[in-house]
């Protein structure tokens, strides 16, 4: 089987690349420069790419906001693209405290109709290549990817495969109260 996250050594690519087109950035940090979080797309992109993610869309510009601005910010972002469908609105935060994050994630999710991807400056400073792969697959699967399979299921899944069976689902892409990308 696939192993992803922390012991994943080799780049291997998705099954099913999502395709971005039009994505927007919103940096909430004051400590980032314009530079900095440009950089930062720029490494998300490519590493989207390398990974299966169709990342080669339009970026809107980078916008800028403060914590207390989150829904005007956010609904000017879906203004400026106009008639295009934005397919991602990545964010920049500067840590877990607050409610950020629930904010972002409601507005964007349940208010305006946007998916959202939430990363904080400490991750986005450092920009590792596992950080940037990690947040990759996110964003792949949030964008209606797929990242595995079952290679081969009557092997894997035998009793599945022998005799009618249903099989219950749930979401497991949220992050956890410890995940902190």
């Amino acid at each position: 089987p696939r192993k992803w996250g922390v012991e994943h050594e080799r780049q291997e690519k998705v099954v099913n690349g999502a395709k971005v087109g039009i994505w927007a950035c919103v940096n909430f940090c004051n400590e980032l420069t314009e530079d900095q979080v440009r950089i930062f797309c720029g490494k998300l992109s490519e590493m989207s790419s390398t990974t299966g993610v169709n990342f080669n869309g339009a970026k809107l510009k980078i916008f800028h906001a403060r914590s207390d601005q989150v829904e005007a910010k956010l609904r000017e972002v879906r203004q400026q693209a106009g008639n295009m469908k934005i397919d991602l609105v990545l964010a920049i935060l500067p840590n877990k405290n607050g409610s950020l994050y629930g904010d972002i994630k409601r507005i964007c999710e349940t208010d305006i109709g946007l998916m959202s991807q939430c990363c904080l400056l400490k991750n986005v400073e450092k920009s590792s290549p596992q950080f940037l792969a990690n947040v990759a697959l996110k964003i792949n699967a949030k964008c209606g990817g797929r990242n595995s399979v079952f290679a081969d299921i009557p092997v894997s899944l035998p009793v599945v495969w022998k005799q009618p069976t249903i099989i219950f689902g749930a979401d497991v892409t949220h992050p956890s109260a410890l995940d902190d990308t």
